[in-house]
Parts: C-alpha cells; sequence; structure tokens
C-alpha cells in the first residue's frame, strides 16, 4: 500500500500540488469524452435490438432515458461445456441514448441468450448495462 501511496504522490508533484493534478485528470477525462462515438454495427437484427432497447430503458427507469440507436458491435459467441455442447450464446451492444434533461450519452451492454437443446436458443436479455456516459450531442450518431 504504502508503495501506491507514493506513486501517487510523485504523481501529483510532478504536476505541483494536489490540485493541479486533479484539474490535470478532469481535464483528461473531458478530452476522452469528446472523443467517445457509438462502435459500429458488424449486424442488424431488429429483434435483439429491440429487446434491448426495451431492457436498457427498464434498466435506467429511474433517470428516464431514452435509446435512440442500438448497434450490435460483435457477433455470438457461443459458450460450450467440456463435451461441446452450447450452454450459451452472448453478444456485446452500443446504445445511443437521450437523457430526460436533454444531454446525449453512450452506453454498454451484453446480450445473453441460454441454450434450449435441439439447436434452439431462449430469449436473449440484456446483461451488465453500463451507465449512460454523457457525451457531446455532435458524437451521436445520424
Amino acid at each position: 500500500m504504502e508503495e501506491k501511496l507514493e506513486a501517487v504522490e510523485e504523481a501529483i508533484n510532478l504536476h505541483g500540488s494536489k490540485e493541479d493534478y486533479i484539474a490535470k485528470m478532469e481535464k483528461n477525462q473531458l478530452d476522452y469524452v469528446k472523443s467517445l462515438r457509438i462502435k459500429k454495427a458488424v449486424m442488424s437484427d431488429p429483434a435483439v435490438e429491440g429487446i434491448a432497447k426495451k431492457d436498457y430503458e427498464t434498466s435506467w427507469a429511474a433517470d428516464k432515458v431514452s435509446v435512440v440507436k442500438v448497434h450490435i458491435t460483435t457477433g455470438w459467441t457461443i459458450e460450450k461445456n467440456v463435451l461441446d455442447i452450447p450452454v450459451s450464446k452472448e453478444l456485446e451492444v452500443n446504445f445511443a441514448i437521450k437523457k430526460a434533461d436533454g444531454t446525449c450519452a453512450l452506453a454498454t451492454g451484453r446480450m445473453y441468450s441460454v441454450y434450449e437443446g435441439g439447436g434452439k436458443y431462449g430469449k436473449p436479455y440484456l446483461i451488465m448495462p453500463s451507465p449512460p456516459i454523457t457525451i457531446p450531442c455532435e458524437n451521436m450518431p445520424k
């Protein structure tokens, strides 16, 4: 723990003061957010996109977010057991969001579907939805 504390103190001293260090971190965060864009879609599946949209808006209902675009950013990854039998599949989705206050945001999540046997998978559902990250609205997809 002392090594970590020394490293932090050294980083702070490079910037002159704790306040300067925090200001630099905040500027870096702003620069990062300004560069954020939704990932390109690698495929389209209106059914999966519709479920993802509904599940995300339900997950963040208290914040009154509205998903305006869903991009499927990976293909399905199939998980198999030791007998090479499918167990489940999942893919990544990105969301372009309008918040209740009019600001724009991006978020991610994974769609998960359990293998039911006979070559069929159950209805996909959203897992691990990230909180919306506010971005400039000009970064939203057209």
